[in-house]
C-alpha cells in the first residue's frame, strides 16, 4: 500500500453494527487492533471476511493510542 500510516494483518473478528463494521485485526507482531469502517452496502457483500489478510491505514490524525 502507498498509505502512510499502514500497517499488515489479518482479520480475526467481525461485529456487524449497522451502520458501521468492528474488525479485530492481529498484526505480525501478535498485536491485535480495532478498526471500524462506515457500512455503505448490506452485510452481504463485506470486502473482508475472517483470516483475510489486509491493510489498515488511517490520515495521521485519525490514530488514537493507548497506553498501559
Amino acid at each position: 500500500t502507498d498509505a502512510a500510516n499502514a500497517v499488515a494483518g489479518r482479520v480475526l473478528d467481525i461485529g456487524y453494527l449497522g451502520n458501521i463494521s468492528t474488525y479485530h485485526v492481529q498484526l505480525s507482531n501478535g498485536k491485535v487492533i480495532k478498526a471500524q469502517v462506515a457500512n455503505h452496502r448490506r452485510l452481504a457483500r463485506r470486502a473482508f471476511t475472517w483470516e483475510d489478510p489486509v491493510w489498515v491505514s488511517f490520515t495521521a490524525t485519525a490514530g488514537v493510542v493507548l497506553t498501559e
